[in-house]
């Protein structure tokens, strides 16, 4: 049984950084790198994007939709293709740390105080 090797596409026409807010995102991805998927983000959405040690940028993606997405919508998608890769996404304003699920345990995640322990 042999299996069919797709080519990485990245449609640059459809994939063009812009004005995410007026235009809409256009998420034409197959095969690529998930680096560069993070480099259109952080252009076209208007994000920052942190990237942690272990998180793999050079797996392969696929990101595509028919219809322009607003940000929040293209951000969505954003954060279930890199569930599905075993990352998770927190969100802080326009920076985006990208994080493998397994290390969210361990890491430090600063969390507001509740209240006066004293009392």
């Amino acid at each position: 049984m042999s299996t069919k090797r797709l080519k990485p596409t990245f449609d640059l026409e459809r994939n063009q950084p812009g004005a995410a807010e007026s235009e809409g995102l256009r998420l034409d991805f197959r095969g690529v790198p998930l680096q560069r998927v993070f480099d259109y983000f952080s252009t076209a959405a208007g994000v920052f994007i942190h990237v942690k040690p272990n998180v793999d940028i050079w797996a392969p993606v696929d990101a595509w939709h028919a219809h322009e997405l607003n940000r929040d919508e293209a951000l969505d998608l954003l954060q279930e293709i890199l569930s599905k890769k075993g990352c998770t996404v927190i969100q802080d304003g326009r920076m985006l740390t990208v994080i493998r699920s397994e290390d969210v345990k361990k890491s430090y995640i600063p969390l507001p105080a509740v209240g006066n322990r004293n009392n």
